[in-house]
């Protein structure tokens, strides 16, 4: 065993201490060797230590080639079992693509793209229009809490077309087809539109739609039919019509007869189609050819989208019906309801409406221009989708709004200033005043749906003015309008005439008297109806009275749009159409939201003094003229005030809230002494529009010096405000 700190000399074999040199033999030690103590081959056993493995020139670089060919190779063979792994996920994911998708709105009589609105929508290359149609509808309605899902709408091309067939072909459309018709190099700059049904069917748009919905109704008639017609050729009333057999049909301006001749004529000499064999005719020929046509061709039936008949129209039974009680409301066994449990049903309806009460916002306004202020507050774009409760604060009023009492009177104010500034016609059935159109640009009549949301969901009072073809369109649109048929109509007009003379036409002879003239003509052109007035038939009578109603109705449409853009703050545009009985009783006139005397004093709770006492014989002195009073405010034909007003006073609002009927309170306050003067005590009632509690005095005598009081005081009220009578 080697002594410690000695090493062994490789040349002398002698024990010497652990240095350079040997001591015996002056040799030179050797470094250690990692298995030994000595980096020389000290015995047979150790090999590894004596042997170098330094390498020269030629071996390091041929073992560096080496190892870097092997680790490229290793990299190739990952990559490729990466990418045959990944093949159909990559696949899948090059299918998707995205396009653009925007809304086109009317506007002034045309259709124009709307600048900001638009939806980046994820598509296959192999979607049709139906399955782009669908996504595109789902992504705006997630996006803008404005865009009803439930309204009809169109996909268009940018060039207001129907995305039906890719343009200047027959193929069908898919999203891959019509990027390579347009010839983009990405399909970020595909775009198509979306368009509200009745904003297309104006007739300041194109006709191509019109034409085509109308040449397949017919051609499905006359194909239905053609057989009938080449056997029963000996008929009269149809042996002077020709089946055509070559059709003729009209792409990108060019007539092409059959689709397959070769031959073109451009419309230079324009060729018009009968509208009863749909066959092209010169301008020269078209009236001779149409009138012979429509004489001997049979009846055709005028086929019309909504499935549902038309209810019988009397404009002496409308107005009969406006002017007396509202239809009665009936649950699903037929059983009539009372009025106590349609206003149960309303009640419920509004109270399950969401409304984010851990939020509010604090409004002041000031007296005389209520709405005005709620406008300038809502009008910023920060604010203009908030759906919150109101607190409301008159300015330079002690009043505070802890139990809906200011609120209720802000509403019932602001619900005034815009019935009589934005509204026209019949107090119970108002129009909207064309006169305000500007109104629309600058969001008031936004403001106006807004404020009526509002009042409806923070149980405020109703705005039931509207005229019911108003209240209609917002629940179903045109259609909806149509099914009964408003009396709304100025009779003194050209369309209004017009209109008159269809209706009461009971034959085909009175009806072709009425359109055959130059007013029918003129009434024609106007409303953009097709059919030729000599070949009007009376199947043809109600859809001509649509047209001219829908005509007459273009102008109001843009102010309704915009007043349901006001409605969707709250999202209110779907309990409505799902409950338009329900609603109707809210923004059309209601007998239910009326008071009357009888409810009146069952829901009045009188709290007087201890039986016995003389305080008690005051205060039932006191109510006695209190109750003659109220009976007379409401019964007679002109008193001082409606009992109305005594119930703004009292409760804030002067019609029933459709979120419930209050409790009425009555308190009585004692006499005060005699004034300076001598004379006797002049206080006013007093009221608390939160609590609804009404505080009289008792020094009142005779029902005119109450009159007077009260009649003080809502003019206190109304100049001061609250805490100030």
């Amino acid at each position: 065993m080697a002594e410690a700190g000695k090493v062994k000399c490789k040349q002398c074999q002698s024990m010497v201490p652990d240095k350079r040199f040997c001591g015996s033999c002056g040799h030179g030690l050797l470094k250690y060797c990692m298995d030994c103590g000595n980096k020389g081959k000290c015995d047979e056993s150790c090999e590894s230590a004596s042997s170098s493995t330094t390498l020269n020139l030629k071996q390091f670089q041929a073992a560096k080639t080496k190892q870097r060919t092997e680790l490229i190779s290793k990299k190739n063979n990952n990559k490729q079992s990466k990418q045959s792994t990944s093949t159909k996920s990559t696949k899948e994911r090059t299918d998707k693509v995205t396009i653009k998708v925007g809304l086109m709105v009317r506007d002034k009589g045309v259709l124009k793209k709307q600048r900001g609105n638009w939806a980046n929508l994820s598509v296959s290359r192999s979607d049709s229009a139906d399955i782009v149609f669908k996504l595109a509808i789902e992504k705006h309605s997630s996006l803008d809490q404005y865009f009803c899902g439930s309204d009809d709408y169109l996909l268009l091309y940018p060039d207001e077309k129907i995305v039906d067939k890719i343009p200047s072909s027959e193929e069908t459309f898919t999203v891959k087809k019509y990027k390579e018709f347009l010839k983009e190099p990405s399909y970020e700059r595909v775009k198509l539109y979306l368009c509200l049904e009745v904003d297309f069917m104006s007739d300041n748009v194109p006709k191509t739609y019109l034409e085509k919905q109308e040449d397949k109704k017919i051609d499905d008639y006359f194909n239905s039919n053609a057989a009938d017609k080449a056997s029963d050729s000996d008929d009269e009333n149809i042996e002077n019509i020709t089946i055509v057999p070559k059709r003729i049909e009209v792409k990108d301006d060019v007539v092409v007869i059959n689709a397959d001749a070769e031959a073109k004529t451009n419309l230079t000499e324009k060729n018009y189609p009968c509208p009863t064999c749909r066959t092209l005719f010169s301008l020269m020929d078209i009236e001779t050819h149409a009138d012979e046509c429509a004489n001997n061709a049979p009846n055709m039936p005028i086929i019309i989208d909504d499935e549902e008949t038309f209810t019988s129209y009397n404009e002496e039974a409308m107005m009969e019906q406006m002017q007396t009680e509202p239809r009665e409301e009936t649950q699903g066994t037929g059983r009539v309801l009372q009025s106590e449990e349609v206003r149960e049903i309303v009640q419920t309806t509004i109270n399950s409406i969401e409304v984010k009460d851990n939020e509010s916002i604090n409004l002041i306004v000031f007296r005389g221009s209520c709405f005005k202020d709620f406008h300038n507050h809502f009008k910023k774009p920060w604010r203009d989708r908030i759906a919150a409760k109101l607190c409301i604060k008159f300015a330079g009023e002690v009043g505070r709004d802890e139990g809906g009492g200011v609120s209720r009177e802000f509403y019932t104010e602001a619900l005034k200033e815009v019935k009589q500034d934005y509204f026209c016609g019949v107090d119970n059935a108002m129009e909207p005043l064309l006169t305000s159109s500007h109104s629309i640009v600058d969001g008031k009549v936004k403001s106006i749906g807004h404020l009526f949301a509002s009042s409806i969901c923070n149980h405020g009072p109703a705005p039931n003015f509207l005229a019911p073809w108003l209240f209609d369109y917002i629940v179903g649109g045109v259609e909806k309008m149509f099914k009964v048929l408003p009396v709304e109509l100025d009779r003194e007009s050209q369309l209004g005439v017009m209109y008159s003379k269809v209706y009461q036409a009971s034959t085909i002879e009175l009806l072709k008297e009425a359109v055959v003239c130059d007013d029918g003509y003129a009434v024609f052109q106007a409303i953009g109806y097709r059919a030729l007035p000599r070949s009007i038939t009376l199947q043809d009578k109600e859809a001509l009275l649509r047209t001219i109603l829908l005509k007459k109705m273009e102008p109001y449409i843009p102010f309704i749009e915009s007043l349901m853009q006001g409605l969707q703050v709250f999202q209110l545009l779907e309990p409505i159409r799902s409950n338009p009985d329900v609603f109707r009783i809210i923004f059309c006139h209601s007998d239910m939201l009326l008071w009357s005397y009888e409810m009146f004093i069952e829901r009045l709770r009188v709290d007087f003094a201890e039986d016995g006492s003389n305080v008690k014989q005051l205060q039932l002195s006191c109510y006695r003229i209190f109750l003659e009073m109220c009976e007379l405010s409401f019964h007679s034909e002109n008193p001082p005030f409606k009992l109305g007003s005594l119930l703004q006073f009292v409760t804030g609002a002067e019609s029933i809230l459709p979120s419930g009927i209050p409790q009425l309170i009555l308190k009585f306050k004692p006499p005060c002494a005699k004034r300076n003067n001598g004379k006797d005590c002049a206080c006013l009632p007093e009221a608390s529009t939160c609590a609804s509690i009404l505080i009289i005095p008792l020094h009142f005598q005779t029902v005119e010096d109450m009159f007077q009081s009260f009649c003080e005081a809502f003019s206190h009220v109304k100049m001061h405000g609250f805490g100030r009578s």
